[in-house]
């Protein structure tokens, strides 16, 4: 049983279950697997910023759910591009405290959902 098991979850995750972000000036271009048109949003059509984790048994995926022109855009640090993602946040958004991730992290398994910014 525990072969089976560790064989099941040794891969983060499947490869079809990740998303790849651009980020092409003002635009933030999200290509999901299974859909041929990318998903499109702007920086300055942003109103607010959450975070959160999601329990995955053996460890935690932490997300980042960006709310703009009235639909809520969720992308996952698995995703192809995610670093630069938050990269380009903490420019755009200066008021995010820098540690955002680390405080998301822990305690582990609880999602810790958190406000990173709102406009007004």
């Amino acid at each position: 049983m525990w072969k089976w098991f560790s064989k099941a979850f040794s891969q983060p995750c499947l490869e079809s279950d990740v998303s790849t972000i651009r980020l092409v000036d003002d635009c933030i271009i999200i290509h999901r697997p299974n859909s041929d048109e990318p998903l499109r949003f702007w920086w300055d059509d942003i109103v607010e910023i959450q975070t959160y984790k999601i329990d995955l048994l053996i460890y935690d995926d932490i997300c980042l759910a960006f709310q703009a022109a009235g639909w809520w855009h969720e992308i996952s640090e698995r995703d192809i591009g995610f670093s630069q993602l938050t990269k380009a946040m903490h420019d755009r958004f200066p008021s995010i405290d820098p540690q955002w991730y680390f405080t998301v992290m822990h305690p582990a398994f609880e999602p810790n959902q958190r406000t990173l910014w709102k406009g007004h």
